[in-house]
């Protein structure tokens, strides 16, 4: 469910794409639209930039073969794909939650292109705006998808105690489990089953906690995969590998990227065992490259990731050597009394206590 925009092509002319690049950058310019910085990549042959329209929609991205002008996907690239040069890659922008408004102007800057750069760009548009030039339809279809919502958040209410019991007291990992069941009871096949739906009176669901559970409904369904690294891409925040910036480059790059993430609500801990240039390269290769979905920015969901977390024996010993208070140790060793408990020592560094916080 979400109205996305699918386009792939091929510029007409390898020659001409400093040209888009720095046309596309001046349009979003001129409509206020965040703009990445033109990326260029020898070793996976692309070059192109990155629009976002608008704070709740995707961006929109060009990132093309320098050999021969095709279009590809940067998650394609990131997770290295082969590039098929007989088939251009299909992209894609969700405006699901963006104004109509931004949907109309993403498709006619898409006709601009077609007729000025990509002759043979072909866009698949679930609004229908790119076939039809009807906006009322547009804004039907967003309607449907907004009445079921609406109907899903009447079958909610039908939910019984027993059901909202055993979700609420359901732990994290089997909650997902939880959520399919009651989906599973409403949604038959994808569609919503044609019947009345009547408010259970005997539900005692608090309202907000309603509001939050057909939110988060809504975003699982509608995220794409992604990784933290594509999204900094799109935001215009390009990595090098950490040999190619000297000791005082390479800090200010960490920075740009800590906070770049932690606008993006993605925030880190238990960093200070690594110097800057450990933990750069760490976020480079590792934890940024870790397949993640995106949600609406109204769904405020944030993301920890603990440097140490991934539960491995290095990671466990690195937590308790460094971080962990004489209490957690304890308890760990009651847990698992064959443990080899590493003495305790202080990290080299200090950069936690001024790493970004969420507000919870």
């Amino acid at each position: 469910m979400g109205i996305t925009i699918h386009y792939k092509g091929r510029i007409s002319n390898i020659n001409l794409i400093d040209e888009f690049c720095d046309e596309l950058i001046d349009i979003a310019e001129t409509m206020n639209w965040k703009a990445s910085e033109r990326i260029y990549d020898e070793e996976d042959k692309i070059k192109g930039v990155s629009v976002t329209p608008h704070e709740k929609s995707e961006s929109l991205s060009f990132f093309f073969n320098i050999e021969d002008g095709g279009l590809r996907n940067i998650m394609n690239v990131i997770t290295k794909v082969p590039y098929n040069p007989e088939e251009p890659e299909w992209d894609f922008i969700k405006t699901q939650f963006a104004p109509p408004e931004v949907h109309v102007t993403v498709v006619k800057l898409l006709q601009y292109i077609k007729k000025k750069y990509i002759p043979d760009l072909e866009v698949v548009d679930e609004g229908d705006y790119w076939e039809t030039g009807d906006e009322d339809l547009l804004r039907e279809k967003l309607k449907f998808l907004g009445d079921k919502i609406d109907a899903f958040g009447e079958a909610l209410n039908s939910i019984s105690k027993e059901d909202l019991k055993e979700i609420t007291e359901s732990d994290e990992e089997s909650m997902p489990e939880k959520f399919e069941k009651i989906i599973r009871k409403i949604f038959l096949d994808g569609e919503i089953k044609e019947i009345t739906i009547h408010k259970n009176p005997d539900s005692d669901i608090p309202p907000e906690i309603e509001d939050a559970f057909l939110k988060q409904i809504e975003a699982f369904e509608n995220a794409p995969d992604t990784t933290h690294f594509a999204e900094l891409l799109k935001r215009g925040v390009f990595m090098p590998e950490p040999d190619e910036l000297d000791d005082k480059q390479l800090r200010e790059k960490l920075w740009e990227v800590i906070n770049k993430l932690a606008e993006m609500r993605v925030f880190f801990n238990n960093t200070n065992h690594l110097s800057d240039r450990e933990l750069y390269t760490h976020l480079l290769h590792d934890s940024l490259q870790e397949f993640t979905q995106t949600f609406p920015p109204e769904m405020e969901l944030n993301c920890h990731i603990d440097i140490c977390g991934s539960g491995s024996d290095e990671d466990i010993d690195i937590y308790y050597k460094y971080y962990a208070n004489e209490e957690d140790r304890e308890h760990w060793m009651k847990e698992f009394p064959d443990y080899e408990m590493p003495e305790h020592e202080d990290p080299l560094f200090d950069r936690d206590k001024n790493l970004p916080r969420s507000d919870l």
